[in-house]
């Protein structure tokens, strides 16, 4: 199989983005735009998404091994970041640069419970303690959990930059990828989220819309970290 290797600087993918954004808001210098113009942005942003397959799967494999070996029911998924999300993204952060954007290709693993979420976070930093210059470079890790967002999401991401010494595969270098790592409760919370997000063409998911349902799912939120014994902002 054939991979998709990056193609352009990060100053054309970053001027790409700021474009991506603009066309989401509508702005309207659209209308000054050529269709060659348009062409090249989705070219651009679309080659950048291609780009982080190869270390998505290679990620991915080394999760889904991890997760199993603590929790023989964990699932295991991935996925590169629809260009529709992308944009929305970039419109909402306007400092944000699409080269620097840590979550195009993600992937995620659900545990049966928090406790073995946090095994495989302490299995994660322990690898990453005994071989710091060997696989994937750590980059950060954001603990939903202990410090829970006020709209109720709870869960670990882990962000890594591709990493390796193969002259073939050194291509993907530093590309971004992120662990989303949940308990089955956390899990479903997020999925009723996103769920109803859809039905009612509202971006819940990114704390937008209708008050009372943002406020149910805070409350939601709130009510499944009591059953786990986790914290309550």
């Amino acid at each position: 199989m054939g991979w998709s290797h990056p193609q352009y600087t990060k100053g054309q993918v970053d001027a790409a983005g700021q474009k991506l954004a603009k066309w989401f808001s509508g702005v309207p210098e659209l209308s000054n735009w050529d269709y060659e113009e348009f062409d090249e942005m989705f070219a651009i942003v679309n080659n950048w998404r291609s780009a982080h397959n190869y270390p998505l799967i290679m990620m991915r494999k080394t999760l889904q091994n991890r997760a199993k070996s603590l929790d023989i029911s964990a699932v295991v998924a991935q996925r590169i970041k629809r260009l529709s999300s992308i944009g929305s993204k970039l419109e909402r952060n306007a400092a944000m640069k699409l080269s620097q954007m840590q979550d195009i290709g993600g992937c995620r693993a659900i545990m049966k419970n928090v406790k073995r979420v946090k095994r495989l976070v302490r299995l994660y930093k322990q690898r990453c303690e005994e071989k710091p210059d060997k696989g994937p470079e750590f980059v950060k890790a954001y603990d939903y959990i202990e410090l829970p967002k006020s709209d109720g999401y709870r869960g670990v991401h882990l962000i890594h930059k591709y990493r390796s010494r193969s002259e073939k595969h050194k291509v993907f270098n530093g590309l971004r990828i992120e662990f989303q790592l949940r308990s089955a409760l956390q899990h479903a919370w997020a999925t009723a989220v996103e769920t109803v997000g859809t039905f009612t063409q509202q971006a819940l998911k990114s704390n937008q819309g209708d008050q009372d349902w943002l406020r149910f799912f805070a409350l939601m939120g709130s009510a499944i970290a009591m059953r786990e014994g986790t914290p309550i902002p």
